[in-house]
């Protein structure tokens, strides 16, 4: 048996193996203003590689949003749409869209392994990543301070969540405990800087800038007297992940197996809504099967997402929620329906996969295997160049 650890899968989204691709993915990943329009952000991976592209739904139209010299994953588009972050090679980027240049973010005190970057504002954000081998959670800003919301060497924090003052995150210790929790986040605890003062000369400013930051390496900010432990799940055979907060009071996340073997075809999912009421209580909606040779290396196979799970999260839509799930096919797309228990297939795979999708005026694109012809049925998205040399991409609607 092979330990799948959540570190190596989830937690550290990204893969950077050099591998041979034969199909090619394309997928709307969010939504920017560029050039006065609203534009969908899409990733297109070929091979190992990844480029982000803009497209237009009217005209269709795409153009690159960065150079192919970038690997731009976890994409995420700070709240104005006007720059977006990724995670290329470990190093946080950040893309102003007025400007032709991208910033390198340089964060102090070394933290690795780094998740999506969770945006609070246009100047802030958290995040999860691994320091001494434990993973735990910061705030940061765009001008590269960092706070240390956690700072443990005996559990794992991840999947953090700020929902108004509360902050939502999954525990597990070193006995394998896995608790849901939630704190007050310190919004208002970080510091504000204080040397530049135009009455402070020289070295009262250099003075009160190393105090500051000699503070700022050595304080944990999330306040251990505001946890409160919501749940405290008990199948050891199970890791909790992708929590996603709708609101204060309902969230959900997922499951998967703690160990699989590196010979079974699929690892399989489980979907739980998370009530916080005067009682916390979780139900299980559905499961969904996910082909393992897109998460991690196996036989041989070609297909292997740069991004792992992060292209197969379900949409938890204000109606329903949408998945991925392959029943030997492909990934189709499936619907469920939380107020009625049931789920309904809505696309068919045709020897590709479909991922689920993002939601954009009123339209449900999808995303998934490419497909360079002009066919019909449009079931898959495509991209072609037209007669003027533009790069065209089409996306299926739901």
């Amino acid at each position: 048996m092979l330990i799948l650890r959540k570190s190596v899968i989830f937690i550290m989204l990204f893969w950077c193996t050099p591998t041979r691709v034969f199909q090619e993915f394309l997928y709307p990943v969010g939504i920017v203003q560029h050039e006065e329009n609203q534009k969908i952000c899409i990733l297109y991976q070929k091979n190992s590689h990844l480029e982000l592209w803009f497209w237009d739904p009217e005209s269709l139209e795409a153009v690159k949003g960065l150079l192919s010299s970038f690997t731009p994953a976890g994409v995420s588009v700070l709240p104005h749409q006007q720059s977006f972050s990724f995670i290329d090679n470990d190093r946080i980027r950040i893309k102003d869209l007025a400007k032709r240049s991208h910033r390198t973010l340089d964060l102090p005190y070394g933290p690795y392994d780094l998740t999506t970057l969770e945006w609070i504002n246009n100047q802030s954000f958290y995040f999860c990543a691994r320091e001494r081998e434990h993973l735990n959670l910061f705030h940061a800003t765009t001008e590269g301070e960092l706070f240390h919301l956690t700072r443990s060497t005996t559990n794992d924090y991840s999947y953090p969540q700020k929902i108004e003052d509360h902050l939502f995150y999954i525990v597990k210790n070193d006995e394998g405990e896995i608790t849901l929790e939630h704190a007050d986040y310190p919004i208002k605890q970080f510091p504000q800087h204080s040397w530049n003062e135009e009455n402070q000369d020289f070295k009262e400013k250099l003075r009160i800038i190393f105090e500051e930051e000699n503070n700022t390496f050595t304080k944990t900010y999330l306040d251990s007297t505001t946890k409160k432990t919501l749940y405290t799940w008990k199948d050891q055979d199970k890791e909790l992940a992708f929590l996603f907060m709708k609101n204060i009071s309902k969230g959900y996340f997922l499951t998967h197996p703690a160990t699989i073997n590196i010979n079974d075809d699929y690892m399989t999912f489980e979907c739980y809504t998370l009530i916080c009421q005067t009682e916390v209580t979780i139900k299980k909606l559905f499961s969904f099967d996910i082909p393992l040779h897109l998460l991690m290396p196996q036989h041989n196979q070609p297909e292997r997402l740069y991004e792992s799970m992060l292209p197969l999260l379900p949409l938890y839509n204000e109606d329903a929620i949408y998945y991925s799930h392959d029943s030997g096919e492909g990934l189709c797309i499936y619907k469920y329906d939380e107020a009625t228990d049931k789920k309904e297939e809505l696309t068919q795979a045709n020897n590709g996969h479909n991922f689920a999708p993002i939601c954009y005026d009123n339209k449900m694109y999808y995303g998934g295997t490419v497909s360079h012809s002009d066919g019909l049925p449009h079931t898959s998205p495509e991209m072609w160049i037209n007669e003027n040399g533009n790069q065209k991409f089409d996306f299926p609607i739901l």
